[in-house]
């Protein structure tokens, strides 16, 4: 599923790059806060998103693995 995230452009594109620097996620930041609060935010950093990135074989739980897909499916939303 990581993988597969980046053929959809997770660390791939100009447009990922932008918005994670300027943390323009209006679909995906909201989404990530139903999940961990009003206080979460998604960080980037060597073409990765986290949480909920599939970054390590230990993140893998059902429960993650149906995040990461919303996650990605909001950043493509956002224009990723």
């Amino acid at each position: 599923m990581h993988e597969i995230s980046h053929t959809l452009g997770v660390g791939q594109t100009a447009a990922f790059d932008r918005k994670c620097a300027a943390g323009d996620w209006k679909t995906a930041l909201p989404l990530l806060r139903s999940f961990d609060g009003a206080n979460a935010k998604i960080s980037c950093g060597g073409s990765h998103f986290w949480p909920y990135g599939l970054n390590y074989e230990t993140e893998w739980s059902e429960t993650n693995g149906d995040r990461h897909v919303k996650m990605v499916e909001a950043m493509l939303t956002d224009g990723m």
